[in-house]
């Protein structure tokens, strides 16, 4: 029993001793190979070290770019908000100004066409029309006897102006954002006058009243528009700007990923070899 105790601790010392030998020479021939993993791993670290600094230099930059953009883009948006507020002080008395045209009929007009001593109201707010239509006046004698000869506006009021059958529609689809200068400053004057007011002109005319309204609303709509006019030229610019700004942001966005992917995959590779 001895021996056979013996005889088999013996045998486990010969198989011990074999398998030393074994992962003794596993372990002989694996050292290169550990040296040269550690000599990648090394290489690796320092390529995620270049890299992370890399990553973090465009992280940076793409954050102060995201601010900037964020920036002219609040700039932008306080810029048109501006612009619209600015509009909406001429939006009742344009929609008050439309209002009074759609309510007129081919029959209001004829009214006023028909008139044959039109009240001295009517006849300036037909005057302001006229010039803002581009109707000439004709030269006719100074009734006062005056030898220099007068403009009228009542005969190509008649003639002219109110002969055309699209008339309303002419108003309705007045170009109010391309009215020339010297023909608003003339036309306000004609604004300025007490008689030339709705509530007056409607003792004449209902429908010369509502003509009345228009030509106020275009004068109010020009002065308005003539002040957003600089902000929407500032707005233009902001918002050419800003999409400018946001491409280049986005570029850098896509690089930052790129960088970052490649990091993700270098620190993957990182792992594995340790």
């Amino acid at each position: 029993e001895l021996k056979l105790r013996y005889d088999n601790g013996l045998t486990k010392i010969f198989e011990t001793a074999e398998a030393v030998d074994g992962m003794q020479r596993y372990l002989e021939d694996l050292q290169p190979k550990l040296k040269q993993a550690t000599i990648d791993t090394d290489a690796l670290l320092e390529k995620i070290a270049v890299d992370t600094k890399n990553a973090n230099e465009v992280k940076s930059v793409v954050a102060k770019e995201k601010k900037v953009c964020d920036v002219q883009a609040a700039e932008a948006t306080e810029l048109a908000a501006s612009c619209q507020a600015d509009l909406e002080l001429a939006m009742p008395a344009l929609e008050g100004a439309v209002a009074a045209l759609k309510s007129l009929s081919k029959n209001d007009i004829v009214e006023i066409k028909s008139m044959k001593k039109p009240p001295d109201a009517v006849k300036l707010v037909m005057e302001a029309v006229c010039i803002m239509c581009n109707v000439r006046p004709e030269k006719v004698k100074d009734p006062n006897g005056g030898s220099k000869k007068l403009d009228d506006y009542w005969g190509p009021t008649q003639r002219v102006l109110l002969a055309d059958q699209s008339f309303l529609k002419r108003l309705l689809e007045y170009d109010r954002d391309n009215m020339a200068p010297a023909m608003v400053e003339k036309v306000t004057e004609y604004t300025k006058m007490e008689v030339f007011e709705p509530d007056v002109v409607k003792k004449g005319s209902i429908a010369a009243a509502g003509l009345c309204k228009w030509v106020h609303a275009m004068i109010v709509y020009d002065r308005v528009a003539k002040n957003v006019a600089p902000k929407k030229a500032a707005l233009k610019e902001a918002e050419e700007t800003l999409v400018a700004a946001k491409a280049a942001l986005a570029e850098k966005e896509a690089a930052l990923k790129e960088v970052m992917d490649k990091l993700t995959s270098l620190n993957d590779e990182l792992a594995a070899a340790q």
